[in-house]
């Protein structure tokens, strides 16, 4: 069943997991995350400001299908099939008007969706996947971003070094296709300038403690080699920083990495990682959005059909006493702004993105002469 549907000449249908996924497959969790909330909101409003812009897509009027995916690639690749055979709970129209469709979250959500719009040749454009697992264009040849692929890791790192005139690093690489891949970028623009590499250490799934360990003495034992490059996700970087702070380590590497910010700040690993340098995927607020949340409460709000149990789920009050779950009665003064600690989600600008590609891609169409119905550009 659709989350929500806004009519339009054309359609396009986002998938968002408004609910986490269950605990068994084809069910969903009961909870309504505030980044959830964002997301659907964030999809709605750029539909609202792209309609209400007389220069991109003149009498045109995009339309949108929420479809909660719950976060489950079971789920999501049913309610896409579901969606284009005009199954139950969707209109048979909607699926000839697609321009093409939204999807976040996992990339095993992502991939799921991106198979079975293969087959009917659809775009899709996610706003969170950024893996190299999904660079294939000979599987997923109609899939898109609205964040940049992490294949570019190893080569921005390698500029990065040159940058600072390191000649002399250590690198420590995952051993799966994220690190493998970008080990040979970093090793074949880094080599072109004279960047030795005084060691290579790798990180498995399988790595124990004691593996980690020797990883860090070897790094230890490379006198000269200050500069660290770690090719590693979240869960390899983590590892790397316990190990280093079992062992004392303090200030001596300067570790270079993507996402290692908020590791460092949600495990207090400062001491470990004084100097290093974090890249983070560029972001930034929409203010026009924030000011948007602020006006929105269950008293004038009806679109978002969740909104009302968010609504309660954060404020941790009730809006309809007799069937009240925690025993206190919503102010009505509540607002989703700072004050409340609710902050834009770094996933907005992305789904933003997304729309408006969409946008711009069917403005391409249209102005280059496309005859007939929108339906059929």
């Amino acid at each position: 069943q659709p989350h929500l549907r806004t009519p339009g000449d054309v359609i396009i249908p986002a998938l968002i997991p408004v609910h986490p996924a269950g605990h068994v497959p084809f069910t969903c969790g009961d909870v309504i995350p505030p980044t959830s909330l964002q997301l659907v909101e964030a999809f709605l409003f750029a539909l609202d400001v792209i309609n209400r812009d007389s220069a991109l897509l003149p009498g045109v009027t995009l339309g949108g299908v929420v479809i909660d995916s719950c976060n489950s690639p079971e789920i999501a690749a049913l309610e896409v099939t579901n969606f284009l055979s005009g199954g139950t709970g969707y209109l048979s129209d909607d699926k000839d008007k697609v321009a093409g469709f939204i999807s976040g979250e996992s990339d095993q959500v992502t991939a799921a969706i991106a198979s079975v719009l293969a087959s009917t040749q659809t775009p899709q454009i996610s706003y969170t996947t950024s893996s190299a697992t999904l660079n294939d264009d000979l599987l997923y040849p109609y899939l898109f971003r609205s964040l940049p692929s992490e294949k570019t890791h190893g080569a921005v790192l390698a500029e990065i070094v040159k940058a600072l005139k390191w000649t002399y690093v250590s690198v420590v690489v995952s051993d799966d296709v994220y690190g493998l891949t970008n080990q040979k970028a970093f090793r074949r623009i880094a080599g072109n300038d004279d960047v030795c590499i005084s060691s290579t250490q790798y990180v498995r799934q399988n790595s124990t403690d004691a593996d980690l360990d020797y990883v860090i003495s070897v790094l230890r034992s490379k006198q000269g080699a200050k500069g660290v490059v770690l090719l590693l996700q979240t869960e390899g970087i983590q590892r790397v920083f316990e190990a280093a702070t079992r062992a004392g380590v303090s200030a001596q590497f300067q570790w270079l990495g993507f996402g290692m910010k908020d590791i460092i700040e949600q495990n207090n690993f400062d001491s470990v990682a004084k100097g290093s340098m974090s890249l983070e995927t560029e972001t930034r607020q929409i203010n026009t959005f924030k000011d948007y949340l602020k006006t929105l409460n269950p008293a004038n709000y009806t679109r978002n059909p969740s909104f009302r149990i968010f609504w309660e789920q954060y404020f941790h009050c009730d809006l309809s006493p007799q069937n009240g779950t925690f025993g206190q009665n919503c102010a009505g003064n509540e607002v989703l702004d700072g004050d409340s600690g609710f902050e834009q989600d770094p996933l907005v600008l992305p789904v933003f993105n997304a729309v408006y590609s969409f946008a711009h891609a069917l403005e391409a169409v249209l102005s280059g002469g496309c005859l007939g119905p929108v339906s059929a550009c």
